[in-house]
This record gives structure tokens, C-alpha cells and sequence, in this order.
């Protein structure tokens, strides 16, 4: 990890603190709250929730499992969402120490359970009143993706005037959404002459059997980044002959 000391100015005041070694960082924030209070800084909690999305995975026990950072209203169980790609409603908060909550309050990470399919990060989660609502903005925002389908231009396979251009196809599977995010686009701007990436699929969660069957059937290579094989995917992939390889620094498979 590359080391960073930075001044932090809040006005007249300036803060020296090193992050990667944790060296005045219960000053700093004893520093945020002072100016925070002295300027008044304050959210409003009776306005419908308001929060954006930091993080998002796939637990083996739990489903989906997104943290998110409230910057309006309080958000509670029960409570039902719509985002730019997906919906929900509130089935579980989890706060950072693991314990399940009932609701949560603005300026405060918390584990969400209760989305239909995996967000991206930088999303913003808005509170509705009911499940057609929901449906009806969902529709109204037309930005739904495929995340099977979301390829850059770039990663196409070959033309018939470029056949001595070795393709390389990727299947790519990550642990969180934002690690997930950062491959593609580092595969996306990945050039070398006489290479070109065609990323096949990409996904969150652990490789499986049908990850092997679609390297199988496009001859595909499998990187996985702080994931593991399901039982199932492993002896398939031994049968098959696939190659996947498995990286818990993100850097090593950069």
C-alpha cells in the first residue's frame, strides 16, 4: 500500500494525518464533529431516505448484501426502495459491528438485505411508499443493464482483417461490484500489440458450474478475484481442462 499523509483544511483549520498507518485519525474525525457542530452542518430526518450506494456483494448465507451511506431521512426495516438498476425493500440492516438493527440514521454505513439484483456503487437508493411506485420509477428511468451484457467497445473480438490478432477471451468473476468495476475498466484499457480482450461474461460471486460451461463453449479463461470454485465448478473445470485462475490482490491480476 502506497503511503499518503495529507493536510485537511476546514476552514482555519489544518489537520496532518497518515491513513495507511492510522496516525492521527481519531483527531481528524474528533475535528470533523467539531466542525460540523460549530457550522451547524445538519440532515433533515423527516424527508424520505436518501442514500447512496458504497459497496455490493453476494454472501453465501445471506443473498445480496449492499452498504450504503444515508444522507437523508431514517431508513428502516420494512421500508421499500427503488435505485437507477434495481428495487427492493428493507429486509435486514446490519450495522458495522454485525448486529441487526431496526432502522439507522443519516452519516451512518450500514449493510442493507432486501435488493433484487446486485447495484452499482455511486447509485442512489430513494425510499417509495409502495411496490408499484417502485415499478413505475424503474420503468421510467430506462438505465437498466444487463451485467452480463455490459461490454466496452473495445473488447470485441477480432475482425476478419485482423485474424493475426490473438483474442483472448475473459470470464471474469469478483467478489464485490466496485473490485468488479475496477477490472473491467483496467481490462477495458488493457492494450498490447497483437492481443485483443474479449470479455465474455463478468459477475459478482464464486465461479460455478455454469461459469465453466460458458468457458467450455467459448473457450474462455476464468480470473476470480478474492473468490473460491464451488464444489461442483471444481470438477467440472478438472473434466474440462479450463484454466481459472484465482487472485486475492487485486493488483496481481491488474
Amino acid at each position: 500500500m502506497t503511503s499518503f499523509i495529507g493536510p485537511i483544511i476546514f476552514g482555519t483549520i489544518s489537520y496532518i494525518f497518515s491513513s495507511p498507518k492510522g496516525e492521527g485519525v481519531p483527531e481528524l474525525l474528533d475535528y470533523i464533529l467539531l466542525v460540523a457542530e460549530v457550522s451547524e452542518l445538519k440532515t433533515n430526518t423527516k424527508l424520505p431516505v436518501r442514500a447512496v450506494v458504497l459497496e455490493s456483494s453476494v454472501d453465501d448465507k445471506q443473498g445480496i448484501l449492499v452498504k450504503v451511506l444515508i444522507q437523508e431521512g431514517i431508513l428502516k426495516v420494512g421500508d421499500r426502495f427503488v435505485l437507477d438498476t434495481t428495487k427492493g425493500k428493507v429486509r435486514a440492516l446490519i450495522n458495522d459491528k454485525g448486529k441487526q438493527v431496526k432502522s439507522s440514521s443519516p452519516s451512518t454505513p450500514i449493510d442493507v438485505l432486501g435488493f433484487e439484483s446486485l447495484p452499482f456503487a455511486g447509485e442512489i437508493l430513494q425510499q417509495v411508499d409502495n411496490e408499484k411506485d417502485a415499478k413505475t420509477l424503474l420503468a421510467q428511468r430506462k438505465k437498466l443493464e444487463n451485467n452480463f451484457n455490459y461490454q466496452n467497445i473495445d473488447l470485441t473480438h477480432a475482425s476478419a482483417e485482423q485474424k493475426s490478432i490473438q483474442t483472448i477471451n475473459i470470464i471474469l468473476k469478483a467478489d464485490l461490484q466496485g473490485s468488479l468495476d475496477a477490472l473491467i475498466e483496467s481490462l477495458n484499457t488493457f492494450n498490447k500489440d497483437g492481443i485483443n480482450i474479449a470479455l465474455i461474461h463478468h459477475g459478482v460471486g464464486n465461479i460455478n458450474e455454469n461459469d465453466i460451461s460458458l468457458a467450455v463453449a467459448s473457450q474462455s479463461v476464468i480470473y476470480g478475484f478474492n473468490v473460491r470454485k464451488e464444489k461442483g465448478a471444481i470438477e467440472t473445470s478438472k473434466q474440462e481442462s479450463i484454466d481459472v485462475q484465482i487472485y486475492n490482490i487485486i493488483y496481481e491480476e491488474l
